[in-house]
């Protein structure tokens, strides 16, 4: 478990996933980047890299790219309300 999945819960990563009309397969895709993302610190252009490495062809890229920017979203900003209102 991440510290984004921490953070947010199971219950809030689902329902943005449902809201993207992401089913199983995609969750878990997401769930992977996150995993993959957290020993990559803040290198965005790794990040990238692992997005489209863990997407692959798969016909919902586009739904999983706005989940997990959705969800990266909604932790920086719980993370930032953690911190005091300064996001690290």
């Amino acid at each position: 478990m991440t510290l984004v999945h921490r953070t947010l819960g199971e219950v809030l990563i689902r329902e943005i996933c449902d809201e993207c009309e992401l089913g199983s397969k995609e969750r878990k895709l997401v769930d992977r980047i996150f995993v993959r993302w957290e020993s990559l610190g803040g290198d965005i252009s790794k990040r990238l890299e692992v997005v489209n490495r863990v997407m692959g062809k798969n016909p919902k890229r586009a739904n999983i790219t706005i989940a997990v920017s959705w969800i990266a979203r909604e932790f920086l900003s719980r993370s930032a309300m953690v911190d005091g209102g300064q996001v690290s």
